[in-house]
């Protein structure tokens, strides 16, 4: 069976063995009435970078104040750098501590203390209905608001291709083969083994992607390859200080 992809142009690409390594795009939060914002960024790609940067532009006095929503790694590293620009920072978390799922609780707690002592307000534990959730004090004034919620794989076009899919991320095997014989997949739009618990994750690092990306071209061009599974690892530098967990 002649198997082909087809461009926006109608074009038909034939061919026998196809990678997907089509990363992800951001998450945004659903449309809410308790979030009537302006001037909403994204903190993703190098586009989102050059639209925050073109916004803050506009104010030579420096006088800005950002919502930040995310407390992951994304999520501090944008506050970071926002605070050292001279913009006052509150963030918003859905999580009851920052870097959830990434640091140990006492780690959070010391990147936590670091972000306040440098000026940036955080508050854990919120909803959308963000006028009930927030602590007292807690500035909902801003001049921006950036969403740093994490990422989801781009594959929703793909919903109706016989792909196996876990949380939206498509299922590979050691060889990065799907449970098409003929499709393979490599990098952020992917579940594989995590070697800690054994269980499928979405592989989220760059690091990874990179392996994955050449191992897979590997199988694809018939060499036995065998990806033992991804070990999950934070690494970052926030307020100077270097910081990492696995």
């Amino acid at each position: 069976v002649n198997k082909f992809v087809e461009d926006s142009l109608g074009n038909k690409i034939f061919y026998e063995k196809l990678l997907l390594a089509i990363g992800t795009q951001a998450r945004s939060l659903p449309e809410s009435e308790n979030l009537k914002f302006k001037n909403i960024f994204y903190f993703h790609t190098l586009s989102d970078l050059e639209k925050i940067k073109n916004f803050l532009a506009q104010d030579q006095e420096n006088n800005k104040q950002a919502i930040v929503f995310g407390a992951g790694v994304t999520g501090l590293e944008c506050s970071d750098a926002l605070n050292k620009l001279g913009v006052r920072v509150n963030i918003i978390e859905a999580r009851d501590q920052i870097l959830y799922g990434m640091a140990p609780e006492i780690g959070s707690d010391k990147v936590q203390d670091l972000l306040k002592k440098s000026g940036i307000s955080i508050a854990t534990g919120a909803s959308l209905d963000l006028n009930n959730c927030l602590p007292e004090n807690f500035n909902l004034e801003t001049d921006m608001v950036v969403f740093a919620i994490g990422t989801e794989p781009n594959t929703k076009w793909l919903s109706n291709s016989g792909l196996n899919f876990k949380n939206g991320a498509i299922v590979v095997n050691e060889s990065f083969q799907t449970n098409l014989e003929y499709i393979y997949a490599a990098g952020d739009c992917c579940a594989v083994k995590d070697i800690q618990t054994d269980e499928l994750t979405k592989s989220t690092m760059w690091p990874d992607a990179v392996i994955q990306g050449m191992m897979a071209a590997s199988a694809i061009c018939g060499k036995k390859v065998v990806y033992p599974g991804i070990f999950k690892f934070l690494t970052t530098k926030i307020e100077d200080t270097k910081i990492s967990s696995c």
